[in-house]
C-alpha cells in the first residue's frame, strides 16, 4: 500500500481528501475588498450583488504521484485579480479533535518531491511577489481560468514514507477587479501586499518582485 498525500481541495470552505500529490485550499480573502465597495463606493447594490470566489482546478496523475496543471479559477459573478500562496509540509496522523499533525522537518525540493512552475511559459501572467505569494497580473473574467501556476508536482521515490505524506497547500485569493483601488487597499503596499500600481488601460497589476520560483 503506497503512503498517502493528503490534499484539501475547494468547496465553500474546505474538503480534504487523500491524494499523492498536493494539498489546496481555496480560501476567500476578499474582505478588504468589500468593505471599500461598501464603505467608499456608496454602491450598496454591487456589494449585496457581486460574488468574488476564488476556485482551485487540477488533475492528477493516474498513479497519485504527480498532480499537473493548477490553476484558479473565478468562481464569481464579476472581474476578479488572482493571487496564491504555495507551502510545502510534512503531515502524519491526526489528533483527537481531528487537526493534522504536522511535523517540524522540512519537505527537501528535488529530494522528496519535484515542482514544475508555470511561471516562465511564454503566456504566463504569474509573478512571484516580493511577499512570497503569486499574482496572476490581469483580471480574469467570471468563469475563467488563469494559465497553469504549476505544471506538475512530483512525489520523489524518497517522499514516499509509511510514516508520513507530504501536503502541498494552496490558498487562492481573489478580489474584485474594478474599482482599481479595491486591489490597491486590499494587496497594496500598505497592507503587506505586494502590488504597486495598476495600468489604466490594460488593467495590468505592476508587482513588486521576489526572488525564486
Amino acid at each position: 500500500m503506497r503512503p498517502s498525500i493528503e490534499i484539501p481541495r475547494q468547496r465553500r470552505g474546505r474538503k480534504r481528501t487523500l491524494i499523492v500529490a498536493a494539498c489546496l485550499v481555496a480560501a476567500m480573502g476578499c474582505a478588504g475588498a468589500f468593505a471599500w465597495f461598501h464603505t467608499e463606493s456608496g454602491l450598496l447594490n454591487m456589494f449585496q450583488q457581486a460574488k468574488v470566489t476564488p476556485g482551485i482546478d487540477e488533475t492528477f496523475g493516474s498513479d497519485y504521484t504527480v498532480k499537473r496543471d493548477v490553476t484558479l479559477k473565478n468562481d464569481g459573478n464579476v472581474n476578479a485579480y488572482m493571487r496564491a500562496s504555495v507551502s510545502v509540509r510534512w503531515e502524519t496522523g491526526k489528533r483527537e479533535d481531528g487537526t493534522a499533525l504536522i511535523l517540524d522537518e522540512v519537505p527537501v525540493l528535488d529530494t522528496d518531491y519535484t515542482m514544475d512552475w508555470g511561471l516562465d511559459s511564454i503566456d504566463s501572467k504569474w509573478v512571484r511577489g516580493v511577499d512570497g505569494l503569486y499574482y496572476w497580473t490581469e483580471p480574469v473574467a467570471a468563469g475563467a481560468s488563469t494559465k497553469n501556476l504549476i505544471d506538475a508536482c512530483t512525489l520523489s521515490p524518497a517522499g514516499s514514507r509509511s510514516d508520513r505524506h507530504l501536503v502541498v497547500e494552496i490558498d487562492a485569493q481573489s478580489v474584485q477587479a474594478d474599482p482599481k483601488d479595491a486591489v490597491l487597499e486590499a494587496w497594496g503596499a500598505a497592507t503587506g501586499g505586494a502590488v504597486t500600481a495598476v495600468d489604466e488601460a490594460s488593467k495590468t497589476l505592476t508587482i513588486n518582485p521576489g526572488g525564486g520560483a
